[in-house]
């Protein structure tokens, strides 16, 4: 660990004392060899973040930003003013292509300044000639300059990874020497990845293009981040995806479900649960994940997966065997049937919506599943010449 002094330090240094004194994370009670007065209280104050954008904190001119909405709460049993100073250590852990940043990268204490009963700090009170100055600082400095490098490569995001920070309030006298800790606070920055693009969402199943034979299949995906899954029917078999899910307030969204799970393949969700529509067959219907990712300073970004489309069709045993014997009827009529299935049209057959067929200069007749799969095997037997039509209904 190397001092180095607030002039002239690298951007980065600048930076670890921002989080030092402006960041985050989920409360954790680091330890100490003194004990807390109780009557004394230190509230954190800012959203967890997903994705740490440097620019959101740090100005061109390496100098703070004061954030709206992030702060520190300093809670005193009494309006008698105290002298006080805040430290703090950042310490990073599975830090995404920065071993030399697994360890403690930087230390800070601030100049003593007063608290009267309560004091709510914000950035702006650690910026500008009338802020609370940083007496004494150390860091990692292999750390930094690997940090630096990164913001010269044109990287303007915090690496993936663990940062977590210890606050420590002391009372300190006149001299500004220790007296006593009056109280203690922690989180635990988790950073999901180095950009809002990289964050995972990726879906599982249904597959795209995939038919499926029940209504009620489950929904599986990948999210590094928690949001919300979508599902909406198609208003013609032609809509495009983009379409059919282009409003997400449109009267043929069958689902908006929340869910607040992450994970590789473990995030699933079983239809129809909250669904306003139930799924039905002969329909077809498109589905997406989308996640809004925190990128500091009071910023986020929207992402949305990729969306899937799928087909619902029958779990009949008589609905699979026409769709077998369809598939591998002679041509024209397997190439026709198998065109319009490749294009996410599904058969809409049932008793009420029967097969037809012309024989001849004959007129239009329905038949039955056992009579057409008959016909089919006569014609592949017999080698005949056949046309075929299929018609959208």
């Amino acid at each position: 660990m190397k001092k180095v002094s607030l002039v002239g330090r690298s951007v980065f240094s600048f930076f670890f004392i921002a989080l030092v004194l402006t960041l985050t994370m989920t409360f954790v009670a680091p330890s100490h060899a003194y004990a807390q007065d109780p009557a004394w209280n230190m509230t954190i104050n800012i959203p967890d973040i997903d994705v740490l954008v440097i620019a959101n904190y740090i100005g061109i001119d390496r100098k703070l930003k004061p954030v709206a909405g992030q702060s520190v709460a300093i809670t005193g049993p009494s309006t008698k003013a105290t002298t006080v100073t805040l430290s703090a250590v950042v310490v990073g852990s599975n830090i995404l292509g920065l071993s030399e940043c697994n360890t403690t990268v930087s230390t800070a204490t601030t100049q003593k300044f007063t608290v009267s009963g309560s004091r709510n700090l914000t950035a702006s009170d650690f910026t500008g000639g009338g802020g609370i100055g940083i007496q004494t600082s150390q860091d990692n400095q292999k750390c930094i300059d690997a940090l630096s490098d990164k913001v010269q490569q044109g990287v303007g995001t915090a690496p993936p990874g663990n940062y977590s920070l210890s606050l420590t309030l002391n009372e300190v006298d006149a001299k500004g020497s220790f007296v006593r800790v009056l109280a203690t606070a922690g989180k635990t920055i988790s950073i999901t990845a180095a950009s809002s693009a990289e964050v995972v969402l990726n879906l599982i199943a249904p597959n795209n293009g995939e038919q499926i034979n029940q209504t009620n299949p489950t929904f599986s995906f990948d999210a590094q981040k928690e949001g919300k899954l979508y599902v909406f029917e198609h208003s013609t078999r032609s809509q495009s995806a983009d379409e059919a899910t282009r409003d997400l307030n449109g009267s043929l969204k069958c689902m908006e479900y929340a869910f607040n799970t992450r994970g590789t393949g473990q995030v699933t969700y079983q239809y129809p649960g909250n669904a306003t529509r139930m799924l039905q067959a002969g329909k077809k219907y498109s589905w997406f994940i989308q996640s809004v990712i925190n990128v500091g300073g009071g910023k986020t970004e929207t992402k949305r997966s990729a969306i899937y489309s799928f087909t619902v069709g029958s779990n009949d045993p008589a609905y699979a065997a026409l769709m077998s014997a369809l598939s591998s009827a002679p041509d024209p009529i397997g190439s026709s049937f198998a065109n319009v299935t490749n294009q996410g049209y599904s058969l809409a057959f049932s008793s009420v919506n029967a097969i037809r067929v012309k024989i001849g200069d004959g007129t239009w007749q329905s038949i039955d599943l056992v009579k057409l799969q008959s016909l089919l095997a006569e014609i592949t037997r017999r080698n005949l010449k056949v046309t075929a039509s299929i018609q959208s209904e």
